[in-house]
């Protein structure tokens, strides 16, 4: 065990120098020399913390907490089954492989109805510059370990000193507010399961006479209606809104004036009071005291924490470093203020908002009920898509009464730990409601199935055992509310005044709703002009970009050429070089040859000569008989 600890302590010295040192160079701004980048690397904290860590607390095997922590010690990195709800950043649930959208026995599928929300996303400018600032905190979390304070077991203090930022794979700055990769592959595998679901319904070839698709102004929802013809149709596009006025971009808290209400009794909303309520201070002073701080965070400082803890679980991180700061039940907290948040923002908390809900559920009736006066062959068009927000699903779901008579309130969180108003189940990313409309053969003609999230909802008596409603029942359920006058984009126009005659609300309740009208219109005024100085800023940076980009390309180009030519050069001087040494070895081989061949004749002639001087010789002898 000794050996062991010994070994992961140099490992994890050398991670922590490559982290830190690329840390350095990817999160500073400014350019650092090497010695101002070493000296700030080993002045950091992370080295600090390995230089203060006694080696005792790794070595001994009985003995492997540090600080505070004790075998009591909640411990996230080792936790099988940790908590994965995070109100509308939570992951798409799966639910019965989709076998809910399959016709019923004697009955065709004619039409669909689909509304959605856009698939896993970028967090806005200041979230995630919020996020890449989290180093700094991480960085007192781990002195505070070094000191002994935090009560951390082990392997999140190291999940925490080896944390690095979320980074594209190809090193490209994130833009805020656009899909992640597998946001973008997540809604193209929805798309797919529409696809293998109702191939009767869907074109081969995009028809807008066929198909109906709207979305919001959106880069998010662009991105994902640009996903999901990508899969329904093999092409990459955004096909053009063909109504007027796009359904859900009404249906986008930003497009419309929209009081918050206040509570009554103490003049806050209702997400400030949960954010300061009992539950919540107690949950600040555990997690303040866990990580070793002898001071209080700040709720802000907690929600970045959380930011970062939900963001990289969306993003792709099967863990997450900062979900080692929270409990299980500070998880829980978190999400119910998100919850209340969402409550009095779209849903049954703030009734203003059932005018601007029940402008798709007239929508999605008007459709049902014309696809229903048709047989199957004539109905136009065969499915309704739309592209939207969390927003957009939460207040029809709000429309559709789903969690009537639930109030959230900052002060009853124990007693709703089983409310149906959870938004990490109802609006996840790509979370989607569906009406299915089916004509059968027996028994009544027409028949809705409708599902959130691929899960069946009914509605009393107008539905049966199998899940099928009655579109007629259904019809007659919602008819007084779809026929309202005011169910009508005219809401977004309402004077104060108006929205308190259609409200029937009181004198004092007036006067609260006349005081957030005039604080929305502001709030509304200032962010348009923050969006219009956010969108030139970017578009400067873009343009930087692309100047910079465009010198980078040049220099490089330069240099390819400079390169190409050395080598070009440089070839050249090894073919000229290798046809010098082939001539020379050729002259060689040639004067070689002359050589050989002089030296050849020179023998044979001498040899001829002596044979002659040979023969005479013999002649001689021969003549002469007296020297016999």
């Amino acid at each position: 065990m000794k050996y062991i600890m010994n070994y992961m302590t140099l490992v994890t010295t050398i991670a922590v120098y490559l982290a830190g040192l690329t840390r350095i160079i990817y999160s500073s701004n400014e350019e650092l020399t090497d010695d101002n980048g070493l000296k700030e690397l080993f002045d950091s904290d992370m080295f600090k913390f390995l230089a203060n860590l006694e080696d005792e607390h790794l070595m001994e095997e009985e003995n492997t907490y540090m600080g505070k922590a004790n075998e009591n010690t909640y411990c996230y990195t080792k936790d099988s089954n940790p908590y994965q709800f995070f109100s509308t950043k939570t992951h798409y649930p799966i639910y019965n492989e989709s076998r809910e959208m399959d016709p019923a026995p004697g009955c065709e599928i004619s039409y669909v109805w689909l509304v959605m929300r856009h698939g896993i996303r970028y967090g806005s400018a200041r979230k995630m510059n919020g996020y890449y600032n989290l180093g700094i905190l991480r960085d007192k979390i781990i002195k505070n370990a070094g000191e002994k304070r935090t009560d951390l077991c082990t392997d999140d203090i190291f999940s925490l000193l080896l944390w690095m930022p979320f980074q594209h794979e190809d090193n490209q700055p994130i833009q805020p507010e656009t899909l992640t990769e597998n946001g973008y592959q997540l809604v193209k595998k929805f798309g797919k399961k529409l696809k293998d679901k109702f191939p009767h319904l869907i074109p081969k070839d995009y028809d807008e006479k066929l198909i109906q698709l709207d979305y919001s102004n959106d880069i998010k929802t662009n991105q994902s209606i640009e996903a999901m013809v990508e899969e329904l149709f093999g092409k990459k596009f955004v096909p053009r809104n063909l109504q007027e006025e796009s359904i859900v971009e009404q249906l986008y808290p930003q497009q419309c004036r929209r009081p918050h209400l206040f509570d009554k009794k103490t003049g806050q909303n209702y997400t400030y009071l949960a954010e300061i309520s009992d539950y919540t201070v107690n949950m600040i002073k555990r997690i303040s005291d866990r990580l070793g701080f002898e001071h209080l965070l700040s709720y802000r400082e907690i929600a970045n924490m959380y930011d970062g803890c939900q963001y990289e679980i969306a993003w792709g991180r099967q863990r997450s470093s900062w979900c080692a700061v929270f409990t299980k039940e500070d998880l829980k907290i978190m999400e119910y203020i998100s919850d209340i948040a969402y409550f009095y923002l779209c849903g049954p908390g703030d009734v203003y908002s059932m005018f601007q809900g029940c402008i798709l559920l007239k929508d999605l009736f008007n459709n049902l009920k014309k696809a229903a006066e048709k047989e199957s062959p004539d109905i136009r068009p065969k499915m309704s898509l739309y592209m939207g927000h969390s927003t957009t699903v939460l207040l029809l779901i709000s429309q559709l009464g789903l969690t009537k008579g639930e109030v959230l309130l900052h002060n009853n969180y124990y007693e709703m730990a089983d409310r149906k108003w959870k938004t990490s189940h109802l609006a996840p990313y790509t979370g989607n409601i569906m009406a299915i409309l089916q004509k059968c053969s027996t028994g009544e003609r027409n028949r809705v199935k409708f599902l959130v999230n691929e899960k069946p909802i009914t509605f009393g008596d107008a539905c049966g055992e199998d899940n099928l409603c009655s579109f007629k029942n259904v019809y007659e359920l919602f008819e007084p509310v779809i026929t309202n006058e005011e169910c009508s984009l005219k809401y977004c126009d309402h004077s104060p005044e108006e929205m308190c005659k259609h409200l029937n609300f009181g004198k004092e309740e007036c006067e609260i709703l006349k005081i957030q009208y005039k604080i929305s219109k502001q709030e509304k005024g200032k962010a348009k002009a923050k969006s219009e100085e956010e969108i030139k800023i970017q578009k400067d940076k873009q343009q930087k970009k692309q100047e910079t980009n465009l010198e980078q390309e040049y220099q490089h180009a330069y240099i390819s050429i400079i390169i190409c030519i050395f080598a070009t050069l440089f070839i050249l001087y090894k073919i000229i070089g290798q046809i010098s040494r082939i001539l020379t070895r050729r002259n060689k081989t040639k004067k070689l040859d002359v050589k050989i061949n002089n030296e050849v004749n020179q023998t044979n002639k001498e040899a001829k000569t002596n044979k002659e001087k040979s023969a005479e010789v013999k002649l001689f002898y021969a003549g002469d008989t007296s020297l016999m």
